[in-house]
């Protein structure tokens, strides 16, 4: 006997049991911004200049117990990593400017004219500004996967997150794509909606059977008068 015939394998029972895979462009971002840096209503048009992003990942650390001289593993603490997004930039560049604002409001560094040069010219000094407070800052992420109907296939949320890191903007004169950059952010936890696996719901036999019956035993009543 040849391999396949030894195996449960079939092109039948594949196309049974795979109905086809999540598609890895229907995803969305709803984004959440400091609402004195992007007005709520403004914060919805964001989500139109994602260009590609990741599911957030996350790991549990090793805690290793040696004990007759065998290795013991436990899980410890769980950590979550920096989530990245990058945008496309829009044609006034107000989603760079204000990520900007945004890591302003974490760490502001000011220029300021406070004193004279011995030539009498002005001078600027810079000095290390004010830290927000988390409040002013710390945002929850939303971000879906979606099915192709458009409802959720899978809901994540990014809680107390803030943008750590604003990429650069690479400029080309041979390219033709659109300016786009990377935002990396760091948040306290991630959670995963539930899911709702959606299932046809089992056929009844014994009622078809049944109601087909009754219509049947109607249809020959009318015909006997």
């Amino acid at each position: 006997m040849g391999f396949l015939s030894d195996t449960t394998f079939s092109v039948d029972s594949f196309s049974d049991n795979f109905q086809g895979g999540a598609k890895a462009f229907l995803f969305l971002w709803e984004p959440s911004m400091p609402t004195d840096v992007v007005p709520r209503e403004e914060q919805e048009k964001r989500k139109y200049l994602v260009r590609s992003t990741t599911l957030p990942q996350s790991s549990v650390e090793e805690i290793i117990v040696e004990y007759q001289h065998l290795n013991y593993k436990f899980g410890g603490k769980r950590s979550f990593e920096d989530w990245n997004i990058s945008l496309n930039v829009d044609i006034n560049a107000k989603v760079r400017y204000e990520f900007e604002q945004w890591m302003q409001k974490i760490h502001e560094v000011r220029a300021v004219t406070n004193f004279a040069d011995s030539e009498g010219a002005i001078a600027k000094h810079l000095y290390p500004g004010t830290s927000g407070t988390q409040d002013s800052y710390l945002t929850t992420q939303t971000f879906k996967m979606l099915r192709g109907d458009g409802s959720d296939l899978i809901v994540i949320k990014l809680y107390n997150a803030w943008p750590k890191t604003i990429g650069p903007v690479s400029l080309d004169y041979s390219t033709q794509d659109f300016a786009n950059f990377e935002v990396t952010f760091s948040y306290m936890y991630h959670e995963f909606k539930e899911l709702v696996i959606l299932s046809p719901s089992p056929f009844d036999w014994r009622k078809y059977l049944e109601e087909g019956l009754e219509y049947f035993n109607k249809l020959i009543g009318k015909i006997s008068t």
